[in-house]
């Protein structure tokens, strides 16, 4: 598993350097990068989304898919717990840092990096069980996240959320005594199979933004470390206790890799958008998202491995 986690984060890489290079050279400005990350997100995603989902119903591969969002609840709540561990402060402009600190430690880039290293690596099996921490994810994104950022929660955009409304439609589809027809499924099978390129192309053109201040060097420092050590330690020794209640869930360890993966991606792109909207400092947000993304090809390979040494 180490190995094969390696080997996918190299090609994706490849491919951020190659959109890194584009990005160079074209000149990307930040009206084509939402567009591309709306594109990506509302689009692409929603499809490859759909297309996990597009099986017959199984009662055991339901109650595996719950088993993953309960575990995702879990590690998010004890990660938002440690994020205020770490960022508290009573002089409002550090507490308007604090809020992208925290973000940026508990919410990870589990759909742009995270649902192409797991069907590189698990396939769409892997995917499935994905989508109940993807789930877990945008709820409390679009609450707490919310919450974090403006003081207020927001019950429209929650429902309203292309991913929200893809995941309940997958949920029922999945729950139906049939699949979509073959003329239907295979279009939307092809744009979420593009996943992959376009969310690591996404990356190299955010790299490609990246510019660096020193006044940021030591909160910097603190919110990588604290979401790509810190928080996936805490994620790692909470799957470890669940592999040890030796709980009657089959297929319980791809599951806990699952999870795993997906608590230790980088910083979500969600955080930097969620700054822009509500007036806080961008900058700092893409800097936590660009460099937790390029320490991340060390940090969750090594996790996967201390996880396959723990889960036997």
């Amino acid at each position: 598993m180490y190995q094969l986690v390696l080997n996918q984060l190299i090609v994706m890489a490849l491919i951020a350097l190659a959109g890194f290079v584009f990005a160079r050279i074209v000149k990307v400005s930040d009206k084509e990068q939402k567009f591309l990350s709306k594109l990506l997100l509302y689009f692409v995603n929603v499809c490859l989304i759909i297309d996990s989902f597009n099986m017959e119903y199984d009662a055991q591969k339901f109650r595996r898919f719950l088993f993953a969002a309960l575990i995702a609840l879990i590690i998010h709540l004890s990660m938002i717990f440690v994020s205020f561990l770490l960022t508290h402060s009573k002089n409002a402009e550090n507490r308007s840092y604090n809020h992208i600190d925290r973000l940026a430690m508990v919410l990870t880039n589990c759909g742009f990096i995270g649902i192409p290293l797991i069907k590189g690596t698990l396939g769409n099996a892997g995917v499935f069980y994905l989508m109940g921490y993807l789930t877990v994810f945008n709820i409390l994104a679009w609450t707490w996240g919310l919450y974090q950022m403006s003081g207020t929660i927001s019950l429209k955009k929650i429902i309203v959320n292309p991913v929200i409304l893809s995941a309940v439609f997958g949920i029922f589809l999945f729950l139906m005594p049939f699949t979509l027809p073959e003329p239907i499924i295979r279009p939307i099978k092809m744009i979420g199979d593009c996943n992959t390129a376009l969310a690591m192309v996404m990356v190299g053109i955010l790299f490609a933004d990246f510019h660096f201040s020193s006044k940021y060097t030591l909160r910097l420092i603190k919110a990588v470390l604290g979401r790509l050590l810190l928080c996936p330690f805490i994620a790692l020794l909470i799957i470890f206790a669940f592999w040890k209640m030796n709980l009657n869930v089959s297929d319980a360890r791809t599951i806990l890799f699952v999870v795993l993966i997906c608590a230790s991606c980088p910083a979500a792109t969600t955080v930097p958008g969620l700054a822009a909207l509500f007036d806080k400092d961008a900058a700092y947000a893409s800097l936590t998202v660009s460099v937790s993304s390029l320490l991340c090809i060390f940090s969750v390979p090594a996790f996967v491995a201390l996880a396959e040494n723990l889960l036997k």
